[in-house]
């Protein structure tokens, strides 16, 4: 059970983890959930002749998504590194892909760009 309180949100543990005394970073697995999203492009067309592929994901769980490092992933093909802010439950939140070259390419064929 997740206890969300003030300052803190406490997960349990599935395993039993060392927390190391001489300040070593230390990434530990806390849980995984299924997200509700939906893909979408943006585009800057006066500025790059490009569109950018963004999932608006919807925090449907019942604490708070924590701010942090995110990996993103595309199926399992890793795409890159990003930001995830502090996002409340029932919140969205946009995590970009980077630039779908699918796009600027048919845009392209078809003298959009």
């Amino acid at each position: 059970v997740v206890a969300e309180k003030a300052t803190a949100i406490e997960f349990p543990s599935p395993d039993k983890e060392d927390v190391p005394t001489d300040g070593t970073r230390r990434r530990v697995f806390v849980t995984t959930f299924d997200t509700q999203s939906k893909l979408v492009h943006q585009v800057v067309a006066r500025r790059v002749e490009a569109a950018y592929l963004t999932a608006r994901l919807t925090n449907t769980q019942d604490f708070a998504l924590l701010p942090g490092s995110l990996s993103s992933y595309m199926g399992t093909a890793y795409v890159g590194e990003g930001y995830l802010p502090l996002t409340a439950p029932q919140s969205d939140v946009d995590v970009s892909f980077g630039i779908d070259d699918r796009v600027k390419r048919a845009a392209k064929r078809s003298g959009w760009c």
